[in-house]
């Protein structure tokens, strides 16, 4: 789900259609790297969701992504 590519991203995670937590990406100014880069703002995954590989694939597809 792309809210502003301007800004960042929101993305829904699901299991089997069912929404269980979010990944919000924004950008981001850093003279550190001269120029634009892209924030992780927020990870949440639902308790009855976590310990199942969730988090490591939400930052393999952030890395894939930047």
């Amino acid at each position: 789900m792309q809210l502003n590519p301007d800004l960042g991203f929101l993305f829904m995670l699901f299991s089997g259609g069912t929404p269980v937590g979010y990944l919000a990406l924004c950008f981001g100014f850093s003279f550190g790297i001269n120029g634009r880069g892209l924030l992780l703002d927020e990870i949440y995954i639902r308790k009855s969701h976590v310990k199942m590989g969730l988090g490591k694939q939400c930052i393999s597809f952030i890395d894939e992504l930047a």
